[in-house]
């Protein structure tokens, strides 16, 4: 990779910080994807989240005709910085242009991302492209992060009681998420093996903190708190599903797998419905 850089304004120090950068988000691990609803003109976009805490978006059809005629990794057409650590769940809710792009991260927080500005702010990038390609003669440079859409809200999942003692941190880490449509709720897991349960009609209507775009949006925790807490595990919830027909949420963890049944908002509907250890062995 070739980067510019004037000699009349050298700064060793800003220049490893760039450069470790750089590499960073080269070498980023990728922790989750969704594909989000159809936006203007058929487009068809795919979100990938990445360990370096970047959210990166990529035309699916353009991605697909490029590997497909000539075995070519695509570039990505948007990429904003959205969490100070990892990200690791992404998941849609809603539907259509109104949808958000909702993500979790090693910072403890949810934030959503309107589905309608990614679009938005895509078609504008590609158009920028196209009109600058006659004129690029020289390789593409790796594109660092820019300024990605305004986040929605931003909550940070509280501190779970988990029937066995965890390491202590400053906040726990979200790292897992499901989305039940039909109810208008998102299930959160966290590293300490706390479920949180969100209402996604609060945090649209301004529940939780809004923040000005990016990572740095919001400091804090958000406004809006869970509707209902529950912990079951001993270990990080690492996986989880709900089923929209019969309202139950199974989680998963390294060490137990629980599920819950009840009501949106009734922290006491809660109930584990089977418990898995795995053996030691040796």
């Amino acid at each position: 990779m070739a980067s510019q850089w004037s000699i009349k304004n050298w700064d060793a120090d800003s220049f490893l910080q760039q450069a470790l950068s750089d590499a960073l988000e080269r070498h980023a691990a990728i922790y989750a994807c969704v594909f989000l609803p159809p936006g203007p003109d058929g487009l068809e976009l795919l979100a990938a989240g990445y360990s370096s805490g970047g959210i990166r978006v990529f035309d699916w059809r353009q991605a697909s005709k490029l590997w497909l005629s000539s075995r070519q990794a695509a570039r990505h057409s948007l990429h904003w910085h959205a969490h100070p650590g990892g990200v690791y769940a992404l998941a849609v809710a809603g539907e259509g242009p109104s949808a958000a792009l909702i993500s979790c991260g090693d910072d403890g927080a949810v934030r959503g991302w309107s589905v309608r500005e990614i679009c938005e702010v895509v078609k504008e990038q590609q158009q920028q492209q196209q009109q600058q390609q006659p004129q690029q003669q020289q390789p593409q440079q790796q594109q660092r992060p820019g300024a990605g859409p305004r986040a929605l809200f931003e909550v940070t999942v509280p501190r779970a009681d988990p029937p066995f003692p965890i390491t202590a941190s400053a906040h726990p880490a979200a790292q897992a998420l499901s989305v039940d449509q039909a109810r208008g709720a998102a299930y959160v897991g966290a590293s300490d093996g706390g479920v949180h349960l969100y209402d996604l009609g609060r945090l649209g209507e301004g529940g939780g903190k809004r923040g000005g775009g990016g990572a740095a949006a919001g400091g804090g925790g958000g406004g809006a708190g869970p509707a209902a807490s529950f912990a079951g595990h001993a270990a990080a919830v690492l996986g989880m599903d709900c089923c929209g027909a019969t309202g139950q949420v199974a989680t998963a963890s390294e060490v137990r797998a629980g599920a819950a049944h009840g009501g949106a908002t009734s922290g006491s509907g809660n109930r584990e419905v089977v418990c898995i250890a795995e053996k030691q062995l040796g």
